[in-house]
């Protein structure tokens, strides 16, 4: 079978959404270890300063004034992390978990579909129909995610998730260069 002009098109285009869907899922994947981080540094925080205010009482046992301004450190802090595990940044967290782990998935069945692609196992009319397959899929998963809240754009984690993503690809077209498969 003879390659046409749309042919490569249609190759071109999944190849470009394989990327930007890979893309997307390291974004993600970026901001979830941002959330992780910054609510691991709010309950180091609390530790420290519970376990600050525990050793000052300790000391100072006899002094009434340490004592009241300890136990009011603790309960602010107490109260802080309660709040902290309803925030939007928590919600937000397990958002990102969630979405980025159905968008793996999706990438995952799109990744094979290149493989038979790129080896010329699927026809163009097939490709044209995964693409929007493909499309429909990740909208719905997006639908799903994010109702109350957005995303905001970070230019870092942007910059780094491209870095990444053309690491990734680099390393993928390589293995696909290199590959011999048996002759036996």
């Amino acid at each position: 079978m003879k390659n046409t002009q749309n042919d490569c098109f249609d190759q071109r285009n999944f190849w470009n959404k394989l990327q930007e869907l890979k893309y997307e899922i390291i974004y993600l994947s970026l901001h979830f270890r941002r959330c992780i981080k910054f609510l691991n540094i709010i309950r180091y925080i609390e530790t420290g300063t519970t376990a600050l205010c525990v050793g000052l009482i300790m000391f100072f046992s006899q002094t009434k004034w340490v004592i009241i301004v300890c136990g009011v450190i603790s309960l602010l802090m107490q109260i802080i992390i309660a709040f902290a595990k309803d925030t939007p940044l928590s919600t937000r967290k397990d958002e990102l978990r969630e979405m980025g782990h159905d968008l793996d998935l999706l990438y995952n069945e799109m990744e094979r579909d290149w493989s038979k692609i790129s080896n010329g196992q699927i026809a163009q009319i097939e490709i044209a129909e995964g693409i929007k397959r493909y499309a429909d899929k990740k909208s719905n998963i997006e639908k799903n995610y994010f109702k109350n809240d957005a995303l905001p754009e970070k230019q870092d984690l942007l910059d780094k998730a491209n870095d990444m993503t053309e690491a990734y690809f680099l390393n993928l077209t390589k293995e696909e260069k290199t590959y011999e498969p048996d002759e036996n």
